[in-house]
């Protein structure tokens, strides 16, 4: 696989946080999005909470099984996916539904494991069968492909997300790093960046949570910061957006201020 070498300069940020709310929540996937609210997801279902830790709406459809991923990029429509039963849904900002479920095997598509919405209409999905990219529109037709990813990339090696940003696509392979694409499905560079859950991306700043830290990746610049969580015990992930810290952990949430 072709990696793209980068040298960056690191900057270790002393921020000072200080507790301002802890909450309980129920579930094992926890997810920002660029406004500060964040979602945690269990089996069939996915509660939203603001950035003060409200709990605003929650979502759930037992008849589609567990939910396998989440994308949170556009708020105004979230997107579900439900592996087990080959199926994708589209809910609004309130987590209501927008449309019916999507049926991917009405397009031969064997098992959807991850997709995202896409700024031009309609979703990507990463098609692990033939190991490529593919856009459909609303109407289930295919729009964009990628070419196959196997010359890039071992085929037993599995991506953890999906999401499309800027024109740019985000595919993440924990073990190797994280592989964009530009809108079109076309292969652009491979970030060494390995063993991340997931990202979010605001202009040309990939942010993400390793080891205790929220790191935040120009990837023009090639500099890095990194935020050193106050609290490092059982983290099992955070962000860091507006200024506002939150903690994962199970069981419940730990969110923070910047003091200034």
């Amino acid at each position: 696989m072709r990696y793209i070498l980068i040298i960056l300069t690191f900057l270790l940020l002393s921020t000072n946080f200080t507790n301002y709310k802890n909450i309980t929540v129920k579930g094992d996937k926890f997810v920002s999005d660029i406004m500060g609210n964040f979602y945690i997801t269990t089996m069939q279902t996915i509660t939203k909470y603001d950035n003060n830790g409200l709990k605003v709406c929650s979502y759930s459809n037992g008849s589609l099984g567990y939910i396998d991923f989440v994308d949170v990029s556009n708020p105004l429509e979230i997107l579900l996916v439900y592996t087990n039963f080959n199926k994708i849904i589209v809910l609004d900002n309130n987590l209501s539904e927008i449309n019916a479920p999507y049926n991917l095997d009405n397009i031969g598509v064997d098992q959807v494991e991850l997709a995202c919405n896409s700024n031009f209409g309609g979703f990507w999905i990463y098609n692990s069968t033939n190991m490529q990219l593919e856009r459909y529109n609303t109407n289930l037709q295919l729009e964009q492909q990628s070419t196959d990813l196997s010359i890039l990339i071992d085929h037993d090696e599995q991506p953890n997300f999906l999401l499309e940003k800027n024109d740019y696509l985000f595919l993440n392979f924990p073990n190797n790093g994280i592989m964009i694409f530009d809108y079109a499905g076309n292969y652009y560079k491979t970030l060494g960046i390995k063993g991340i859950k997931n990202l979010y991306v605001d202009g040309n700043i990939i942010t993400y949570y390793k080891e205790n830290k929220i790191i935040q990746n120009n990837i023009i610049s090639f500099t890095e910061k990194e935020v050193l969580l106050p609290d490092t015990a059982n983290v099992l992930n955070a962000s860091f957006i507006n200024n506002r810290l939150t903690i994962f952990k199970e069981g419940w949430v730990s969110i923070y201020t910047t003091i200034k």
